[in-house]
């Protein structure tokens, strides 16, 4: 028994080690400075040389490692810039232009005043809301502050249904809350009561107008989304209220943790220039914002709010997603 523990001891050593980038033969120095004989070391040595798992897991470490090199020069040209996590802001833009510029680029860009006169934008009040569909029942997500982070938007075991009026009631009464929320995960739109509020919703020029690709945001001042990124692109506009991004570019993983939905506010300055990495923007009624694939965002409600996702972009595939 002391043996096979003595065994497993030294194979937790070596793994750790090749784990940690060290070489087969530092792997090997390092478990003999602990004890291991050197026949042992010599054995592990010629049978990981030849073994084909390792040989398969060699090349993958030196992929991403590759990799990893890529984004940390992604990451300090991205610093050294001037305009780290640039995120541009126009008026208008042509479909052409946006695809062009910012989507196949994979760059955010802040458009003022797209959804300004869009009929939600005027009317979507909540004597409205109620007039319009306040009888319906729609699944909201509960108990979001006692959650983790990861939780808090997609957890499924939250959901509660409730009364459309009586969530509008609590949503604008002015009291912040975190607590309740109606996020894009609960499929609004999939509600067939919610018909008559797709009249007031146009279809940006860029965009395709499909019902099934389009998630809806509702809540209190005061609701917030961790430190995230999504799968698809996102055309986030806003229709009530006031909300303020956090932007992030994709590169900066070393300031994360290794899941999207952790929720630990990353560190968000150059430490060498002391530098902000993150771009801030307010937005107003009518407002919208192109977050692209993999980019980190954080949202927050400055008030009682109402957002909207477009997730079909005219002409390409929009999902990602590596799960």
């Amino acid at each position: 028994m002391q043996v096979e523990q003595r065994y497993e001891s030294d194979l937790a050593v070596f793994a750790s080690a090749l784990v940690e980038g060290a070489s087969v033969q530092d792997a090997v120095a390092r478990c003999t400075a602990l004890g291991l004989p050197d026949d042992v070391g010599r054995k592990l040595t010629s049978a990981l040389s030849t073994h084909k798992m390792f040989s398969l897991l060699n090349r993958r470490d030196t992929t991403l490692r590759s990799l990893n090199w890529l984004i940390q020069a992604y990451s300090t040209l991205d610093q050294k810039s001037g305009v780290p996590s640039r995120l541009d802001r126009v008026s208008s833009i042509s479909p052409e232009d946006f695809l062009e510029r910012y989507y196949f680029a994979n760059r955010p860009v802040l458009i003022h005043g797209l959804a300004r006169d869009w009929p939600a934008t005027k009317k979507w009040q909540p004597e409205y809301l109620k007039e319009r569909c306040g009888n319906i029942d729609v699944d909201v997500l509960a108990g979001r502050d006692a959650a983790p982070a990861n939780f808090r938007n997609n957890g499924m075991e939250l959901k509660q249904r409730v009364r459309f009026s009586d969530f509008l009631d609590k949503a604008f009464s002015g009291v912040p809350d975190n607590d309740t929320y109606l996020p894009a995960r609960t499929l609004f739109f999939a509600n067939p009561g919610t018909a008559p509020l797709l009249d007031d919703v146009p279809c940006p020029d860029f965009m395709e107008h499909a019902v099934s690709h389009l998630r809806c945001w509702i809540g209190a001042r005061g609701t917030r989304s961790e430190y995230h990124f999504d799968t698809p692109s996102a055309l986030f506009v806003q229709l009530v209220g006031t909300k303020r991004f956090e932007i992030l570019a994709p590169w900066h993983i070393d300031l994360k943790d290794d899941t999207p939905w952790k929720g630990i506010a990353p560190r968000l300055v150059d430490p060498d220039t002391g530098q902000s990495l993150t771009r801030s923007v307010l937005l107003e009624p009518g407002d919208a914002i192109f977050i692209p694939v993999g980019w980190w965002h954080s949202v927050e409600a400055l008030s009682p709010s109402i957002s909207l996702n477009f997730l079909k972009f005219k002409g390409v595939v929009n999902r990602f997603s590596p799960w």
